[in-house]
């Protein structure tokens, strides 16, 4: 089974509580659409345990960018790089880095540098392009009338794969279904549940805020029968996924 998830954000218990959920196995395949760190409290944890499993995929997202800027050796503006991660909830993460042995910051920084930041997949026939934020695959030229708005935001087509917002369904990609983290259903009109657009299907359920007034929660979706699953911190303790 393929399955994808996205934004999880430090919150470990709850990976760790879906991947029993959905009961992942060595047969499946899990693709994690970027911004496994920050705001939560065990990112690093979490993004251990998916650069040791081979059948977990993961893309870099905004916050693991934000991760690269600060603490590489090529950074070119550690201050401003810092004060962007810092105000965007890096604090557990790096507290969780600095506790790591060298080789294996080295390792993560690593890990972290050679993340591609799309995939495209394709499940009983339907093509897929897996992002954080935006496909880069011709998002320029499908977007001629912003293209000097994008070209003065972000600096690189990167940056603009992990940061951009588009408009819901604003592009079309030769007819594939586009997957996407790093905007929340809540922030889309939804009620914290995957949102399905004509052109895109949207998975950030809110990690990012899992305590009031928001509640949001892990979500996931097997991409063979277009299964969703959901859990809350609320759930953990209780051993059941949520209800919808």
């Amino acid at each position: 089974m393929v399955y994808v998830m996205s934004d999880i954000h430090g919150q470990y218990d709850l990976f760790i509580k879906m991947l029993r959920i959905i009961s992942f196995s060595d047969k499946d395949t899990l693709f994690v659409l970027g911004d496994v760190i920050d705001r939560g409290p065990k990112g690093i944890e979490t993004l251990d345990i998916i650069m040791r499993s081979e059948n977990m995929h993961m893309l870099l997202g905004n916050h693991e960018l934000m991760m690269l800027d600060y603490l590489d050796d090529r950074a070119v503006s550690k201050w401003n790089a810092l004060l962007r991660w810092a105000g965007n909830g890096c604090r557990p993460t790096l507290d969780g880095f600095t506790q790591c042995a060298p080789p294996t910051q080295m390792k993560m920084l690593r890990y972290i540098r050679d993340l591609p930041v799309e995939y495209q997949i394709k499940v009983n026939g339907r093509e897929y392009i897996l992002c954080h934020a935006q496909p880069c695959c011709g998002s320029f030229a499908k977007n001629p009338m912003e293209h000097a708005e994008i070209n003065t935001k972000y600096t690189d087509e990167i940056e603009f794969s992990v940061w951009h917002r588009p408009r819901i369904d604003d592009e079309n990609f030769q007819n594939k279904t586009i997957i996407c983290g790093h905007t929340p259903v809540s922030c889309l009109g939804g009620r914290n549940t995957i949102i399905h657009s004509a052109k895109r299907i949207y998975i950030d359920c809110g990690c990012a805020n899992i305590s009031a007034p928001y509640y949001g929660r892990l979500g996931c979706l097997r991409l063979n029968d277009m299964r969703e699953f959901y859990c809350s911190p609320a759930n953990i303790a209780l051993g059941v996924a949520d209800e919808d």
